[in-house]
């Protein structure tokens, strides 16, 4: 399909609208929801000390991480 064809704008069309619906969807319905259920605080705790724990094992090297010795 060239994008000089009709059915190419037609197509795009189409998508653009699926896509404005279905972010229309999650703006005011799911996301709304699952910021209800939320702990932001206790998320972000949470994952500082993934973090922290994570990197305690591993060094920076100039080649990346690698296990410290």
């Amino acid at each position: 399909m060239k994008a000089t064809e009709d059915s190419y704008r037609v197509k795009f069309t189409v998508l653009g609208e699926l896509l404005e619906h279905h972010i229309e969807e999650e703006e005011n319905g799911m996301l709304p929801e699952a910021e209800e259920g939320l702990e932001l605080e206790d998320l972000g705790g949470q994952v500082m000390q993934m973090k922290t724990r994570l990197s305690s094992g591993r060094k920076r090297s100039s080649s990346g991480w690698r296990k410290a010795a």
